[in-house]
């Protein structure tokens, strides 16, 4: 059962709601402010407490660093909020990370699974470390190939060479580095890592 906290903080006390999933209160304790008696409070609902909700203008940092610094999820918010309406933040803060996390999770299967790959980029199937959705990548963002005019050309859109500009054999520095397509350069380089035996 997940569990969310919220923390009417005030100057030298605050007060400690627990709610559960449906909104129910599971516990509600005033605490004078101490660390020590907090962490004491959260230690039984640790493994379901999923975040815990902090309001107070000016006295919260020792709470959301302590609780941060004991691996739960704190944040502070600004306002004049109860404990059991903070609590019900944490809820709504979890469950919209979730919902868009759902949803671009479904926008990269409905992609993947209206893209093909063209008969000529197949073949990356067959190398090393590329997998469907680095040969996807490679396809998309090279277009036509026949626009580079030879290799050398497409490896340096790939940004998979040295940006050097030298003048009787001396660097006079480096040039653009962020010419070129970044996506293809992130392909090749997840490409050549996966490749790699120490990967």
């Amino acid at each position: 059962m997940e569990l969310y906290c919220g923390v009417d903080l005030h100057g030298n006390n605050g007060y400690y709601g627990i709610l559960d999933g449906e909104g129910r209160r599971v516990q509600g304790k005033r605490l004078p402010n101490d660390l020590a008696e907090v962490l004491k409070l959260l230690e039984p609902h640790r493994e379901s407490l999923v975040e815990v909700v902090v309001e107070s203008t000016f006295n919260w940092y020792w709470l959301v660093d302590g609780l941060r610094d004991h691996g739960y999820r704190a944040e502070d918010v600004e306002g004049f909020f109860d404990d059991e309406r903070l609590a019900l933040m944490a809820r709504a803060n979890v469950e919209t990370v979730r919902f868009l996390t759902e949803r671009i999770r479904e926008m990269e299967r409905m992609a993947l699974s209206q893209v093909e790959l063209k008969p000529g980029f197949v073949k990356l199937l067959g190398v090393p470390g590329i997998g469907r959705v680095l040969a996807l990548v490679i396809m998309l963002e090279t277009g036509d190939i026949g626009r580079f005019k030879g290799a050398g050309n497409f490896v340096s859109y790939c940004r998979c060479v040295k940006a050097r500009r030298e003048s009787n054999a001396k660097s006079k520095g480096q040039n653009n580095r962020t010419n070129g397509n970044r996506y293809l350069c992130w392909a090749f380089i997840e490409e050549a890592w996966l490749f790699s035996p120490m990967s």
